[in-house]
């Protein structure tokens, strides 16, 4: 990978962490599916953080 290749990827990776931070923000009708789909969500953030964390190493 070169480093334009870096810098785009981690303009993707910001792009996904911020549309999942958004995704969190929506509330679903039902308790539990919201608890359910935060649940999804904050493992995919915190997959996302690892792997841009990866991206600055």
């Amino acid at each position: 990978m070169n480093t334009e290749q870096l810098v785009e990827s981690g303009r993707m990776i910001s792009r996904a962490f911020a549309l999942l931070e958004r995704a969190n923000d929506f509330s679903l009708p039902i308790e539990a599916a919201l608890i359910s789909k935060r649940g999804l969500l904050d493992e995919a953030r915190r997959a996302v953080a690892a792997a841009r964390a990866a991206l600055l190493q």
